[in-house]
C-alpha cells in the first residue's frame, strides 16, 4: 500500500512539473494565449502588488526564518562552550 501511494505521488508530482515547465516555456516563447508580450491588462498599482506581494511575503518570512535558525545556533554552540 505505501509503495503504490508512494508511486502514485511520484508521478502525479512528475506531470505537475512537467505541465508547469511547459506552461512557463509556452508563455516566455508567446506561444500560450497570455503571453510575456500580451498588452498590459491591468492597471499599473494593483499588478505590482500581485507580482511584488508574494515576493515581500517569501523575503519575510526567510528573514524571520534565517535570524531564528542563527539565534538557535548561537545558543546550542555557546551551551557548548
Amino acid at each position: 500500500m505505501q509503495r503504490t501511494l508512494t508511486l502514485l505521488y511520484g508521478t502525479v508530482m512528475y506531470l505537475a512539473f512537467s505541465v508547469a515547465c511547459m506552461s512557463f516555456i509556452g508563455f516566455v516563447g508567446n506561444l500560450t494565449p497570455v503571453a510575456i508580450d500580451s498588452r498590459l491588462q491591468e492597471p499599473l498599482g494593483p499588478a505590482l502588488l500581485v507580482n511584488h506581494g508574494p515576493v515581500a511575503m517569501f523575503a519575510l518570512q526567510h528573514t524571520i526564518m534565517a535570524q531564528t535558525l542563527q539565534a538557535l545556533c548561537h545558543a546550542v554552540y555557546l551551551a557548548g562552550v
